[in-house]
């Protein structure tokens, strides 16, 4: 980065007058002024480009509770900044996210080691405004009242001869789409006293799904044991599916000509029983 640098610079005035003179000779010294930094040309700092080589990313997620709940279990955000070149900058202090519900502001956590920004605690109320402030002053603002309505009527089946599990869930709008990934199997030990954790091998989380969904992976694949094998091992098991749900029908508006992208979404937690 590059620094302004104040010069220190000494007059001496001197004077002649009768006698001694030394009170006439005086020293003024001009002391360096602060100044805040001045961005140079790091290409992963915000602080380098101008707000039009720059496009904000918001994303707001609500997070349900197991289906049945009553009222969503907690609303979370994050936002990036996205360079010509699609690539995320690091946020400079110039550059200020924030998000505005019902009259209360809410700023990024405090620690941040990515460009990502985390809102880690929201409200979970219906109404929020985006904000990007640059020196102070409003560069984009949007505002969102609208979230995916979910899915429901989440259930499994279960094939012996292939060993596999199919998914399967009704949106609750025409325009939805989903993503997700198998969480885990909890089966409780024949005992009946206790219970074993199995967590999926070699399944990454799906950006696209349908439903039915039948993951390309057998049970014996997936957690080690096969359907006959889990039965022969364990009183019940239950499976844990996280099913995120987004609506392109629903946009924000934006009240700016910068305009921001925002990304919503609704996090629902399904669990089924195997046997």
């Amino acid at each position: 980065m590059k620094h302004r640098i104040g010069l220190l610079s000494l007059v001496l005035l001197a004077g002649c007058g009768g006698g001694g003179g030394n009170d006439n000779e005086k020293k003024s010294i001009e002391q360096p002024k602060e100044v805040e930094p001045i961005c140079g040309d790091m290409v992963e700092m915000s602080c380098t480009y101008n707000v039009e080589d720059l496009t904000p990313h918001f994303g707001l997620s609500i997070e349900d509770n197991f289906e049945g709940s009553q009222k969503p279990l907690r609303a979370h955000g994050s936002t990036v900044l996205e360079n010509t070149m699609s690539k995320h900058v690091y946020f400079d202090e110039i550059d200020k996210m924030k998000i505005v519900s019902e009259g209360v502001e809410f700023e990024p956590d405090f620690i941040t080691s990515f460009p990502r920004q985390i809102f880690s605690d929201l409200p979970l109320n219906s109404t929020f405004e985006l904000y990007w402030y640059r020196n102070g002053d409003i560069v984009s603002h949007a505002y969102v009242d609208t979230f995916p309505a979910g899915m429901m009527l989440f259930g499994i089946e279960t094939e012996y001869e292939s060993d596999q599990i199919t998914f399967s869930w009704h949106n609750k709008s025409d325009s939805a789409s989903n993503a997700g990934e198998i969480l885990y199997l909890k089966c409780i030990k024949n005992d009946g006293l206790s219970n074993k954790m199995l967590f999926p091998e070699d399944l990454a989380y799906q950006f696209s799904l349908s439903s039915p969904y039948t993951p390309n992976l057998t049970l014996k694949e997936l957690f080690d044991y096969s359907l006959y094998e889990l039965e022969d091992n364990f009183k019940s098991c239950e499976i844990t599916v996280k099913i995120n749900t987004t609506d392109n029908n629903i946009k924000p508006i934006n009240y700016t000509n910068k305009k921001m992208k925002v990304h919503l979404e609704r996090v629902q937690l399904n669990t089924a029983s195997i046997f």
